[in-house]
């Protein structure tokens, strides 16, 4: 074998490997139809994106308390429960759902959550003074996300606080990644308008506080019209 054969193969091999992972990413994905379980495992929530969910439930918690003071919150989406675990320490009713048992398996009491698919409609039979969901509308297929924003809106009391990743936001099977103005159409036919002042509050709060990207850029409040 020559020097520059020598020198080529590891470099196929590796872009072969690549290409296998990337092939592998794509199909094992909800838009054929593979179920959250076996798409976000263990690994994914003990990865990079949820270290800065931990670092920032606390800080956004506090604020939302304060601004708001929900009795009761329910968080749609809520990964391994970082939020849900500052806000039940506070006092709240605090509940959440996922879609991935391993995401489940690692709320920490005394919050309460439970497993379930959001391709289809949520239906608890009660309303909560805060309902969340956070980073969530992008892994869902795009012929759902009205089912999702109903979802939100038929639980939602007083105040709903909502993000979403904007157009080519990269992330694990980021299906979904549309413009804010999409998400707000579909508020407002559920009689949900985004408030412009309370956004900017939070937004401001979140650059002060060095908060990730989406709780700067890309949160929205909204109230009932």
């Amino acid at each position: 074998m020559s020097v520059s054969s020598e020198t080529t193969a590891p470099v196929l091999l590796r872009k072969i490997r690549s290409a296998a992972y990337r092939f592998k990413t794509f199909v094992r994905s909800q838009r054929f139809g593979m179920s959250p379980d076996a798409i976000y495992d263990g690994a994914f929530y003990d990865g990079g994106a949820f270290d800065k969910t931990e670092e920032t439930a606390r800080h956004v918690v506090h604020y939302l308390i304060r601004t708001y003071a929900p009795r009761s919150v329910l968080d749609i989406g809520c990964g391994k429960g970082s939020y849900l675990r500052h806000f039940a320490d506070a006092g709240c009713l605090a509940v959440g759902c996922e879609g991935s048992i391993e995401g489940i398996r690692r709320v920490p009491s005394p919050a309460t959550a439970f497993q379930f698919d959001l391709r289809r409609p949520l239906r608890l039979n009660r309303r909560f003074s805060l309902t969340m969901c956070i980073e969530v509308a992008e892994h869902i297929p795009s012929n759902a996300s009205e089912t999702l924003v109903e979802s939100v809106c038929r639980h939602a009391e007083d105040v709903i606080v909502f993000s979403a990743a904007p157009p080519s936001e990269s992330g694990t099977d980021h299906i979904n990644c549309r413009p804010k103005e999409f998400w707000h159409g579909l508020f407002l036919r559920q009689g949900w308008r985004p408030n412009i002042e309370e956004t900017a509050q939070l937004c401001a709060f979140s650059r002060a506080e060095g908060l990730p990207q989406w709780w700067r850029e890309w949160t929205h409040v909204y109230r009932k019209q």
